[in-house]
């Protein structure tokens, strides 16, 4: 099914699309698929209560959410860049489950040298903790369903939770699939 997808702009340049995927099955095969997966054991840029690791989306729970993300990203390469070609359709590369609970949240960072990065919420509300682009000015506030995507080298930030309520998301980064990026090895494992 074709979603509207919406963009943001600076500079009449494009900066990135969002979307509302309305599939409530999706919604709730995401969120059991991130409550069962494990952690990570080691820090990030996340500061987060869950991290699963770099590639749920080889697993079989995460496919149907590999799939749709996949299409949007082919659609948003043939509405807003022209090319129809399949070699021009980015790709999952990496794909990981977040919980943010009291006191986590994402500092500034990229995701260079990737294509694409974008998060997927499978739940959302006012109290979720926005996730900022500051070179842009701008908060989005997660809602269920909400899929944002922007360009890999945009810097972006969490904002920190606070109380009882929780964040669930799933973060990705595309591509083409010749810059397969692995952050393992580029963090400190020893820190928690």
């Amino acid at each position: 099914m074709k979603q509207m997808i919406k963009r943001f702009q600076i500079f009449n340049e494009p900066y990135g699309y969002s979307t509302t995927i309305e599939d409530e099955e999706l919604h709730k095969e995401v969120l059991e698929a991130i409550k069962k997966e494990g952690t990570l054991p080691y820090t990030t840029n996340l500061y987060a209560t869950k991290r699963t690791d770099w590639d749920v989306h080889r697993k079989p729970h995460f496919k149907n959410l590999k799939e749709t993300i996949e299409k949007l990203l082919q659609q948003l390469t043939i509405e807003f860049y022209g090319f129809k070609a399949k070699k021009t359709f980015p790709k999952i590369d990496e794909m990981w489950g977040i919980i943010y609970e009291d006191g986590d949240f994402a500092r500034l960072h990229s995701h260079f040298p990737c294509l694409w990065s974008g998060v997927y919420y499978p739940e959302g509300n006012d109290k979720s903790g926005k996730l900022g682009f500051p070179s842009l000015g701008m908060e989005v506030t997660p809602t269920k369903g909400l899929v944002v995507i922007f360009p890999g080298t945009l810097y972006h930030y969490v904002e920190r939770m606070f109380g009882d309520s929780k964040r669930m998301a799933v973060a990705f980064n595309a591509g083409f699939g010749v810059q397969q990026v692995s952050y393992k090895g580029m963090v400190d494992e020893t820190t928690n």
